[in-house]
């Protein structure tokens, strides 16, 4: 029996991103002697909100220093993690850094397109042209 869960690492075709690099950076930024975090915090965190409103629609708001300031609490608060509790937190805090950024979901119900294209004024002329034509 073929196996469905993807290996580690490898490309997953149709699937979500997962956070394996925003959890590389948090654990770079950990190892960061703490002068240097102090001196690159507000850099980093100004990158990191670059990197996500490439991927933001045109016309997406965000308040880039309320931004800025969480994602520097979200650094803060994994340094401030003994090594065992950020790992097990690890991937929770790469979750929180990118959920602002993502997009909810389309919904599949069928029913909803078909009453906005039933619903819209503009279809039953188009209806009525269509008929006339097979008749």
């Amino acid at each position: 029996m073929p196996c469905t869960i993807p290996p580690e690492g490898e490309v997953r075709i149709g699937q979500a991103e997962g956070t394996a690099h925003v959890e590389e950076a948090l654990e770079r930024i950990r190892e960061m002697p703490a002068p240097m975090f102090e001196r690159r915090k507000e850099r980093m965190a100004q990158r990191a909100l670059e990197l996500a409103k490439r991927h933001l629609p045109k016309g997406f708001i965000l308040d880039e220093e309320e931004e800025k300031d969480r994602i520097i609490s979200i650094f803060e608060q994994a340094r401030a993690m003994s090594d065992v509790e950020f790992e097990l937190e690890k991937a929770n805090l790469a979750q929180q850094l990118k959920s602002r950024y993502e997009l909810p979901e389309l919904s599949l119900d069928v029913s909803v397109r078909i009453e906005r294209f039933l619903l819209d004024p503009l279809i039953i002329p188009l209806l009525e042209e269509k008929l006339a034509i097979g008749e």
